[in-house]
C-alpha cells in the first residue's frame, strides 16, 4: 500500500528532531562488571541484608532438562525454598512500607486467599562470558529510534 501525503505536510515532518536515545558514555558502561552487574543492576546488597550481594551469580546454571529447550533444571540446590513468612490481611500492617498499594488493596479485597509467601532474597541470575560481553559493546553502541520502536547498532 502506498501513502502519500502533502509536499508540505512531508517536508515539515523532516525539519523535526527525530527521537533516539543514545547509548550510554564510555564512563558509564565502564561501570559494567565493577559496582554494577554485568548486565546493570547494583552489585551491592541492601543495608539489612535482605538482598545480598550479587556474586557472580550461578556457576553452571541454568541447564536446559534432559530432552528440553527452553526448560529449565530445578534451582532447588542453590537457592533455599524455606518459607519465612506470609504476608496476609491479617499482618500487612507489619509491612505496609514494602508493600505497593496494590498489594495491599489485593490483600484488602481477597483476605482469606490472597496471601503473599516471602522466602530469602537470592540472585542467581548469570550470564556467559559471550553474553556480558555482548551486553556491554550494546551499552556503548545500541540505540533506540522511532520513538523508541526501533533497537539499531545491537549486536546478538
Amino acid at each position: 500500500m502506498r501513502v502519500s501525503m502533502p509536499i508540505g505536510l512531508a517536508a515539515a515532518a523532516l525539519m523535526l528532531p527525530s527521537l533516539a536515545l543514545a547509548a550510554v558514555s564510555e564512563s558509564e558502561a565502564a561501570r559494567l562488571g565493577q559496582d554494577l552487574t554485568p548486565v546493570g543492576a547494583e552489585k551491592a546488597g541492601n543495608a539489612d541484608g535482605s538482598i545480598p550481594a550479587w556474586t557472580g551469580g550461578m556457576k553452571g546454571y541454568p541447564r536446559p532438562a534432559a530432552g528440553k529447550e527452553r526448560h529449565w533444571e530445578s534451582y532447588t540446590d542453590v537457592i533455599p525454598d524455606e518459607l519465612l513468612f506470609t504476608i496476609t490481611a491479617e499482618n500487612m500492617s507489619e509491612y505496609a512500607g514494602q508493600l505497593s498499594a496494590g498489594l495491599q488493596a489485593m490483600l484488602k479485597q481477597y483476605p482469606d486467599t490472597f496471601k503473599i509467601p516471602v522466602y530469602k532474597s537470592v540472585r542467581p541470575v548469570f550470564g556467559t562470558d559471550s553474553f556480558y560481553a555482548a551486553t556491554k559493546k550494546n551499552a556503548r553502541v545500541a540505540k533506540l529510534e522511532n520513538d523508541g520502536e526501533s533497537l539499531v547498532d545491537a549486536i546478538y
